[in-house]
């Protein structure tokens, strides 16, 4: 009896029912109701192994959203553009009233080179207030390298020292010009420039003016002559001062025919030559004696 009523508990403990999970079936219809909700379709791929790309940017990439972030980024792009632009500074006009005192003040100056050399400013400016010591130098400044501004006591004094004449520097010209607010003042490309010549071997008796210029026009443009000349002085030579190309011969011995029909030959040595250095770009020098160079050995300085 209570054998039978174990087991009948057992059979009724048995009969309970278990508690089940959703099934796969139910899952696929719960998947697929889901994706009809929300209107995703089923993704189809062709089998083209060609092009691989292309379908893993679909996936990867919807089309809305590709269109979507290049909108963004043109936004974004334009947005730092216009931050560059307002921070960018405007542009500042400078009026002639703003530099009209400037101007005035540099009106009376001069600005000059030695052709040739590059002189210290304390150099050049205790020679050029030796030559203009009545001239009312008031100011000598630098420009730039070896370019100098003289600045005068008024325009009078200007002018007189641009219509005096050719100044020289250790032999070299001096180039001079009036200062005006248009240019710029840097070294320019000079073709012709004055240098002083002694002729040797010449009587005196062809001393005179007419003669000088005759003979040496064969090497370029007379000047002046020499007031040490012209006053006979010295008579060991004749010195004139000729204005020649850069770029013309040099020679050292040149003749002419006197009143004799006699061929008179002379020879002509040179203060200072325009030869251009291709070293340095300098003038007066030339390449194998360039100093910018270093020593140089079997060259006598």
């Amino acid at each position: 009896m209570a054998k039978g009523a174990k087991v009948q508990g057992k059979t009724r403990a048995s009969g309970k029912k278990k508690k089940r999970g959703p099934s796969s079936s139910d899952r696929g219809v719960k998947t697929r109701s889901m994706d009809e909700i929300l209107g995703v379709k089923e993704l189809e791929i062709a089998d083209d192994e060609d092009e691989p790309s292309q379908h893993l940017g679909a996936i990867l990439l919807p089309r809305s959203t590709e269109a979507y972030l290049n909108f963004v980024s043109s936004k974004i792009g334009e947005q730092v553009q216009d931050k560059e632009h307002m921070e960018r500074p405007i542009g500042v006009k400078i009026e002639l009233e703003d530099i009209e005192e400037e101007i005035n003040y540099w009106q009376s100056a001069i600005v000059c080179y030695v052709l040739g050399a590059n002189p210290p400013l304390h150099v050049l400016e205790g020679f050029m207030r030796r030559i203009w010591q009545h001239n009312g130098v008031d100011k000598v400044g630098t420009l730039s390298h070896g370019v100098f501004i003289v600045r005068f006591q008024n325009m009078e004094d200007r002018d007189k020292v641009i219509s005096g004449g050719y100044i020289f520097f250790d032999k070299k010209p001096l180039i001079m010009k009036t200062w005006n607010p248009r240019d710029d003042f840097t070294k320019e490309d000079v073709k012709k420039v004055p240098i002083w010549i002694q002729l040797g071997g010449l009587d005196i008796k062809y001393w005179e003016d007419k003669s000088l210029f005759k003979i040496v026009g064969q090497l370029g443009k007379p000047i002046q002559v020499e007031m040490i000349t012209k006053r006979r002085e010295r008579l060991h030579f004749p010195r004139i001062m000729v204005e020649v190309l850069i770029t013309q011969a040099f020679p050292h011995v040149i003749s002419f025919i006197n009143e004799l029909d006699q061929d008179i030959e002379l020879t002509v040595n040179y203060e200072w030559l325009p030869v251009l250095c291709e070293h340095c770009k300098g003038m007066g020098h030339t390449t194998a004696i360039c100093k910018k160079k270093g020593p140089i050995t079997g060259v006598t300085q």
